[in-house]
């Protein structure tokens, strides 16, 4: 019986590892997927940005526009400070 009740705890300690192991595989891939998600949020942001200056260099309703937004913006003031530098604000 006992060897029998070492092959139970042989197996209760095998699941409890692979258990261990399985929370942590999930934990990385959650890392690793919000790692992703701003990564595609940085990469949407400038491509979006950039369509948007190039157009507003062009049209000057849109620079108006823009320059609008980025006055109400939520940014901190060194940001302001380059926008305004840069004649954005």
């Amino acid at each position: 019986m006992s060897n029998s009740n070492g092959v139970r705890s042989d197996r209760l300690e095998r699941l409890l590892l692979r258990t261990k192991a399985d929370k942590a595989a999930i934990a990385e891939e959650r890392v690793r997927l919000q790692k992703q998600r701003e990564k595609e949020a940085a990469r949407l942001a400038l491509l979006i940005g950039t369509a948007l200056v190039r157009q507003a260099e062009k049209a000057a309703d849109l620079r108006t526009m823009l320059i609008h937004v980025l006055r109400t913006a939520d940014l901190d003031e060194p940001a302001r400070k380059f926008l305004a530098q840069k004649e954005w604000l």
